[in-house]
Formats: C-alpha cells, structure tokens, sequence
C-alpha cells in the first residue's frame, strides 16, 4: 500500500466516505486501433444502415446498407464488417517475441466505438457475420470466440 493510499484510507474511515485516489482514469491506447462507428436504424433491432471502420486517420472505410430490411444487403455487410475486423485481428499475429513456446504477441488488439450504445448491435451483427469466420483449430475449440490460438 503506497503513502497516498494509505492516506485516502485514513480519510475515508475518518469521513465515512470514500474518497479518490486519482482525478482521472487512464487507459492505454495502441498505436493503431480499430475505430468503428456504426450507425444503426431506429426501432428496429440489428438493422444497421452503415459504419465507418478503419484504424489510420486517412484510411478508413464506409460500408452502407442500402435497404436495411433486405437481410441478403446486412449480412454482405456483416461479411464485409467481419472481413476488416478479423483481418486486423490477424495483423497482430504476426508480431511476435521470443521463440518456440515461449514466444508472445507483442502487441494486441484493440476496438474502439463512440459510446455504449453503439456497442448494442454487435451480438446480432457477429451472429450474421458468422459465416465469415475462419475455422478454429481443434485444439482452441474450447471458447466460442478463441482468437488466440494459431
């Protein structure tokens, strides 16, 4: 327990209230995230309309839904959402330290959305992706969504 903490304790039991540590939360950001800002249609769920994906400033791409109720347009952009997101999933495995079994990812990935409610539509929008999936090998099949294996 550090000096600070230790003191947070002391005023929290003498107020009998807590009180924080730290003013501001700090999260770690990788260098080259995936940024995805979906934009879905109103009242009807999973019928997404289109969504912004991309992990470089310059490079991104819009996939659009032309008729959202038409499911043959949402799942080719299911498929094509799948596409990018596992492939830039699959760049982080090529990175790795060490060699043999001892080696490790140096890197991983990591997703962005602009708030909670956009990450809502996701369960309905993997099952249509779905299909898109690579096979898992036998020996990660014991998560529905293992990713680390090789």
């Amino acid at each position: 327990m550090s000096t600070l903490s230790a003191l947070a304790h002391v005023q929290a039991m003498e107020s009998m209230q807590a009180v924080p540590v730290t003013e501001f939360r700090h999260r770690h950001l990788s260098a080259r995230p995936l940024v995805i800002i979906p934009l879905a249609m109103a009242g009807e769920a999973g019928a997404p309309l289109a969504a912004m994906v991309g992990s470089a400033k310059r490079n991104g791409t819009l996939l659009v839904v032309a008729q959202p109720r038409n499911r043959d347009q949402r799942f080719a952009f299911a498929a094509g959402l799948g596409r990018i997101v596992m492939d830039y999933i699959d760049s982080f495995r090529q990175d790795r330290r060490g060699e043999g079994e001892r080696s490790r990812y140096t890197d991983a990935p990591q997703i962005l959305v602009p708030n909670p409610a956009a990450s809502k539509p996701w369960p309905t929008w993997d099952a249509c992706a779905a299909s898109v999936r690579r096979p898992v090998p036998t020996r990660c099949r014991t998560s529905y969504r293992s990713s680390a294996c090789g």
